[in-house]
């Protein structure tokens, strides 16, 4: 059986918000070279569905890495991102503040592989986000590793 942290035991829930500013987008279309107008142009991004420049929905999925990498990890483990899965549901806007929440569902007993439910919710708790993380749970130190 494997010893997973209290952070990642089964039905614990963990959380990140994060108040999305347009100078995030715009950084974050020039790190991955999404620059797609409805994100980055005010006068095209009015003239479609959205009305206003959205937030990319890279940018939530980055939320819940933040929840796995930095929120979750203790001195003692390091949280491995291993695949997720997502539902984009209503789009978010720059100023929007995103909460990400994270809970586990399982924890396998053969290995330390656990999965995890995920929601993005903005300011007004509208879900604008929801999908499924698995994450392999790697203890300190790395036994196996040359001295």
């Amino acid at each position: 059986m494997t010893t997973t942290p209290e952070r990642l035991r089964m039905g614990a829930k963990s959380s990140f918000t994060k108040t999305i500013t347009q100078r995030d987008v715009d950084d974050f279309a020039r790190i991955s070279g999404d620059d797609q107008a409805v994100h980055i142009d005010p006068a095209h991004a009015a003239r479609t569905r959205f009305e206003r420049r959205i937030v990319h929905g890279t940018i939530l999925v980055g939320m819940v890495s933040a929840v796995l990498g930095h929120v979750i990890p203790d001195p003692e483990h390091t949280v491995i991102f291993l695949g997720q899965s997502c539902r984009f549901k209503r789009p978010a806007y720059p100023g929007d503040t995103v909460t990400v929440e994270c809970e586990v569902t399982a924890v396998r007993d053969d290995k330390p592989i656990v999965t995890l439910a995920c929601t993005a919710r903005d300011q007004e708790g509208v879900e604008l986000m929801s999908g499924e993380a698995t994450v392999y749970v790697d203890p300190h130190p790395f036994t196996d590793l040359p001295a």
